[in-house]
């Protein structure tokens, strides 16, 4: 199964992503490493791009989000379950992804992580983001924000509003009694 991690940029779903995936020993794949790991090669002016806040292609993403289900697909081979966090704000990329996970894994359950605006604004004017692309995060949250295609696929509303150790305590209380309920 892959256990997605969607939500603005901003609102904690890689943090949360990553200590779920500690927590249960689930691998984790961070779609914004393969961004900048792809990305250079798909797009020539990939750094022009990145230095001016400019959106890539939707050609360059569709290629983008097929190499990613490529990779999850071979990653399928060797794990039952993967954590991936992505944005996941367009349909037409959640399709990719999601019937990757339908072909190659056991289906797919998401978690849409949500947190208050102005806490997502504090986190994004302060913080330090390691391994991102986004230059001015509080914008791009904005323009995601703005473009946002709605899931037609059902999702778990998560709420992180509380600190990092008491969101994961409650996000794993909630994955445990799910799996107990499977």
């Amino acid at each position: 199964m892959i256990i997605f991690f969607a939500g603005l940029p901003g609102v904690g779903k890689s943090s949360l992503a990553e200590a779920i995936s500690k927590r249960f020993n689930i691998p984790y794949y961070p779609v914004d490493a393969k961004k900048i790991e792809l990305y250079p090669a798909l797009d020539p002016q990939y750094q022009y791009k990145i230095d001016n806040d400019i959106s890539f292609a939707v050609g360059v993403k569709r290629k983008f989000f097929t190499a990613v289900a490529k990779d999850l697909e071979r990653r399928a081979s060797i794990t039952r379950d993967i954590i991936v966090d992505d944005v996941l704000h367009r349909e037409s990329w959640r399709k990719i992804l999601f019937d990757c996970a339908r072909t190659h894994f056991d289906g797919f359950i998401v978690f849409w992580v949500k947190t208050g605006e102005e806490i997502v604004k504090e986190r994004l004017l302060s913080a330090v983001r390691k391994q991102h692309l986004l230059k001015d995060p509080w914008r791009m949250h904005l323009s995601y924000k703005n473009r946002f295609q709605d899931f037609s696929d059902q999702v778990i509303v998560f709420e992180n509003n509380d600190h990092l150790d008491i969101s994961v305590e409650k996000l794993a209380a909630l994955i445990t009694k799910g799996l107990s309920a499977a």
